[in-house]
């Protein structure tokens, strides 16, 4: 792994394994979801950063404190708030650091967060939406469905039958 710390590199490893005894769906769900961690993770720790220490370091405190549900619920606004960056200056910023617009990065997370919740919790697929800053759950289950190519129905219903 790179430049990972060891507890990081424990919970991929385990995470990495727990896939391995998952049906082919499943696997190419989590799969997905991990390498974007492991990726979010590579790029906040790039050792040549573009704009030099000084921003890079700033974006990757602002990242790494985004990086919670009410924040992730709140989006490009929480990113603004945390980074203390104009929304044009973050977009530069981003684009050029992690090859992302801020939007894309919220939109990565949120997905991520709701398959999460949706694998690994009972609660109500509508509840769901909102705890992951979505107001119209049509528009969420269009971005999730291209993002996972299922539903969020789909993705419950192939977890509890792989439970079963």
């Amino acid at each position: 792994f790179f430049h990972l710390t060891a507890h990081q590199q424990n919970d991929f490893r385990t995470e990495f394994e727990q896939i391995l005894i998952m049906d082919s769906l499943q696997r190419r769900i989590r799969i997905k979801i991990l390498l974007d961690r492991a990726l979010q993770f590579y790029m906040l720790r790039l050792e040549h950063p573009p704009f030099g220490n000084a921003i890079n370091s700033h974006l990757t405190e602002a990242l790494t404190r985004f990086n919670s549900p009410e924040n992730i619920r709140e989006g490009v606004p929480a990113l603004l708030r945390l980074s203390n960056f104009s929304h044009a200056q973050l977009c530069r910023v981003m684009k050029k650091s992690l090859n992302v617009t801020p939007q894309q990065y919220v939109v990565t997370l949120r997905m991520n967060l709701a398959m999460e919740l949706i694998q690994d919790s009972e609660i109500e697929l509508e509840t769901i939406v909102a705890h992951v800053g979505y107001a119209s759950a049509s528009h969420f289950n269009m971005i999730f469905t291209n993002r996972f190519g299922m539903t969020p129905a789909q993705a419950r219903r192939k977890m509890r039958m792989k439970t079963i």
